[in-house]
């Protein structure tokens, strides 16, 4: 279980997008986590709040939810928690550094040593097109990029139309700069050092939307790296990815390339024999166990 000290390191902080723009910070995804999932509805619904709440009080903070972190050495947080309102304000962010004359959104998108500010850890198809996107006109931008997460691209063409339907035209600035100022979320800042999967079970029974499949992911992945295995994590996670996916086929989220590959290691007996070492491993740390218990 958690200890008492764990629980009393945590720290809690407040992040507007102009508290960002002047930090260091840089978030990451872990592997273990979904995929984008946001749809059209739940983006627009956010603008919405937003702008409702702008018209009513211009100075007034308006807060979009939490997120937890975990503090990692190598690159500033692991977002364990709200990577959909996350990466739905960078990607606000984004489209407003596009249709605004102002540096200060390039500053939310790229930290000050100039690094992505948001990360998808070994999905590189995702980093690589958020690279490009800070290169491109929206115009430019490529929808057909079956390697990158469809709902990003949805998001990016919603927010685009959202922002162009603002009337009069005269009045986006004001609303880009409430968001800038006021658009306010609330971290949970936990210790590096703090067992994650258990902290997933502690707040999975104490009520927050963590879905069980969820936090066998999480387990399995951690088992598996600490595991030689001729098969990289980053295949894994897309694996469980492309299982997730339930409105389209699994095999249209693998290229040709991954296609043999992954024949390859059926035939030579390597996945299989690897997978459930992984799965003895976790069951030997008694994490089968507790997760049957969850429910």
């Amino acid at each position: 279980m958690i200890n008492k000290d764990d629980m009393n390191s945590i720290t809690r902080d407040e992040y507007t997008l102009s508290s960002l723009a002047e930090a260091k910070h840089q978030f990451c995804v872990p592997l273990y986590q979904r995929l984008y999932s946001w749809e059209q509805l739940q983006v627009t619904q956010l603008l919405k709040d937003l702008h409702e709440a702008q018209t009513k009080n211009t100075s007034k903070d308006y807060y979009i939810g939490n997120i937890v972190l975990s503090k990692n050495k190598d690159y500033g947080f692991d977002l364990i928690d709200g990577q959909q309102r996350m990466t739905t304000l960078w990607l606000v962010a984004l489209v407003l550094s596009k249709m605004c004359t102002n540096e200060k959104w390039k500053r939310v998108l790229i930290n000050t040593d100039s690094k992505l500010r948001l990360q998808f850890s070994v999905r590189e198809a995702e980093n690589i097109y958020l690279k490009e996107l800070l290169e491109k006109s929206l115009e430019d931008l490529s929808t057909k990029n079956t390697e990158v997460n469809r709902r990003i691209i949805d998001a990016i063409n919603v927010i685009h139309k959202f922002f162009k339907g603002v009337k009069p035209e005269k009045n986006l600035p004001t609303f880009a700069d409430y968001i800038f100022n006021h658009a306010k979320l609330v971290a949970t800042i936990l210790p590096s050092n703090m067992d994650l999967n258990k902290y997933f079970e502690v707040m999975n029974n104490r009520g927050v939307q963590l879905e069980k499949h969820e936090i066998l992911k999480a387990q399995l992945l951690s088992q598996a790296s600490k595991m030689q295995l001729s098969m990289s994590l980053s295949w894994l996670a897309k694996a469980w990815d492309a299982c997730a996916q339930m409105n389209q086929y699994v095999e249209s989220s693998f290229t040709t390339k991954d296609k043999a590959q992954a024949l390859d290691d059926i035939i030579n007996n390597k996945s299989s024999k690897e997978m459930a070492a992984v799965f003895d491993a976790n069951g030997e740390n008694g994490s089968s166990k507790e997760t049957t218990n969850l429910g």
